[in-house]
């Protein structure tokens, strides 16, 4: 099965090691900012840091930049693609230690992670486009973060060659959660 393959090495490219440390103080203020944002506190025009970069994308060639959203990503997730408040304000703690990390096969330089967590069955993925401005600040832009509808894309983007990082540890339960073969 893909997944056995991926996990053994076979299909591994560019995979690596590593997790960022979250800080506390980031961490409160960016779960703050998701409240006011859900909570119509905050502009969706708001930008919101998520954190530093993680160690998985500073490994794969992404800027030393903040990971940064705006509060209009926040309420689509939350809003139109049903991501739950708390996993909302998990999201720094799943991208520091994704499941797997793909190039994207829609936008070019741009990355996907698929977290540890899942969303009415399905597994929650989320877009990261490195060496965005958002006015002067330059960061890695969360794009979107959404459940995939159609889980068996992830296999495709392994057969496409797209996997640059898989979590030996997570993936084999991440694929049986997922009933991916």
């Amino acid at each position: 099965d893909i997944f056995e393959r991926a996990y053994r090495g076979e299909l591994r490219q560019g995979a690596v090691k590593g997790l960022a440390d979250v800080s506390m103080q980031t961490e409160e203020s960016y779960i703050s900012k998701v409240d006011a944002v859900l909570d119509g506190n905050l502009s969706e025009r708001a930008v919101i840091e998520i954190g530093e970069t993680p160690d998985v994308f500073l490994n794969l060639g992404v800027p030393q930049w903040p990971i940064a959203t705006t509060g209009g990503v926040i309420e689509k997730a939350h809003y139109d693609h049903g991501l739950l408040r708390d996993t909302l304000k998990n999201l720094p703690i799943h991208l520091a230690d994704p499941v797997m990390v793909f190039e994207s096969d829609t936008m070019s330089g741009s990355y996907v992670a698929v977290i540890d967590k899942f969303e009415r069955n399905l597994p929650v993925v989320v877009a990261i486009h490195p060496n965005k401005e958002l006015g002067r600040i330059e960061i890695n832009f969360v794009a979107s973060a959404y459940p995939k509808d159609r889980p068996s894309s992830i296999q495709n983007w392994i057969k496409s060659g797209l996997l640059r990082y898989i979590n030996k540890s997570k993936s084999r339960s991440w694929a049986t959660t997922a009933k991916l073969q």
